[in-house]
């Protein structure tokens, strides 16, 4: 995996009173938090933005029936955004994106739950 981002350093946009600001510093990037703190909201602003950036390419929970690993393994110098990725991704496609050289990614998931051990 190559740590430096390869296709952007910074996305911005503004929607509304939102304002989307990320630096990115890595290769992949992960968002996550708890339900209702505005990951779908962002991925949906991001996702806007895609009509007017070529090199945006985003998933979502509308793709879930589809082959994400083969959709992105035919991309070259995008940023890949996915949204819901605790749901769409399986180990073999996380394996693909973290040796990925080609692809930038920003991936969005819930924060796992704790777990519990009782003793």
């Amino acid at each position: 995996m190559k740590s430096k981002p390869i296709v952007m350093d910074h996305f911005s946009t503004i929607h509304t009173s939102y304002v989307l600001d990320f630096e990115f510093t890595n290769n992949i990037t992960i968002l996550t938090g708890s339900s209702a703190t505005g990951k779908t909201v962002s991925f949906s602003f991001i996702k806007e933005c895609m009509a007017i950036n070529p090199s945006i390419v985003c998933f979502n929970y509308l793709d879930y029936q589809k082959d994400i690993k083969k959709l992105i393994s035919e991309e070259t110098g995008k940023l890949i955004v996915i949204d819901n990725a605790d749901i769409l991704l399986d180990d073999d496609t996380r394996k693909y994106i973290s040796l990925d050289d080609k692809n930038q990614y920003l991936i969005i998931g819930r924060t796992p739950k704790k777990s519990v051990c009782y003793q």
